[in-house]
C-alpha cells in the first residue's frame, strides 16, 4: 500500500470513529433530555397521574423487552418480578448509602467546627458561622438542590 493510500485509509477510518462517536453522544444527549423533560413533566402531575404514567412506562418496557428477548409467556413474569426486586434492593442500597453518608458529613462537619475554635476567636468563629456555616436541614439532600 503506498503512503497516499494508507493517509487516505488512515483519515478515513478517523472520520468514522468520529462519527460514530458524535453520533453516540447526540443519542446519548437527546436521551438525556427526554428523560429530564419527562421528570419535569411527572414533577407537574398529580400522584394519580403519576401511577397512570408509571404503569404506562412499565408496560411499554415490558412491550419492549418481551419482543427483543423473545420471552416466553413462562419466563416474562419471573424476568420481570427479578427486575422489580432488583430496583427495589438498590434503592434501598442507595437510600442507607445516603443516609451513612449524610451521617459521615455531619460528623466531619462537627470536628470541623471543633477545630475551627482552636485556631479563631470566638468573634472570629462567629463571623465564620454566619458566612459560611449551613443551618443542620440544609446538609441534607432531600431530591432536588434547594440550596
Amino acid at each position: 500500500m503506498s503512503k497516499n493510500n494508507l493517509k487516505a485509509a488512515v483519515a478515513f477510518l478517523a472520520m468514522f470513529i468520529l462519527g460514530m462517536a458524535a453520533g453516540y453522544m447526540i443519542t446519548m444527549a437527546t436521551a438525556g433530555m427526554s428523560e429530564s423533560d419527562t421528570a419535569t413533566e411527572q414533577a407537574e402531575l398529580t400522584p394519580d397521574q403519576q401511577d397512570k404514567e408509571s404503569e404506562r412506562r412499565i408496560q411499554k418496557m415490558r412491550r419492549h423487552m418481551t419482543q427483543h428477548l423473545n420471552l416466553e409467556e413462562d419466563q416474562a413474569e419471573p424476568l420481570f418480578a427479578l427486575i422489580r426486586d432488583s430496583r427495589e434492593e438498590r434503592r434501598a442500597i442507595m437510600h442507607k448509602s445516603r443516609e451513612r453518608m449524610e451521617a459521615d458529613i455531619e460528623e466531619l462537619t462537627t470536628e470541623f467546627h471543633e477545630q475551627l475554635t482552636h485556631i479563631l476567636t470566638e468573634s472570629q468563629v462567629a463571623t465564620w458561622d454566619s458566612l459560611y456555616s449551613r443551618p443542620p436541614q440544609q446538609h441534607h439532600h432531600r431530591g432536588g438542590r434547594n440550596r
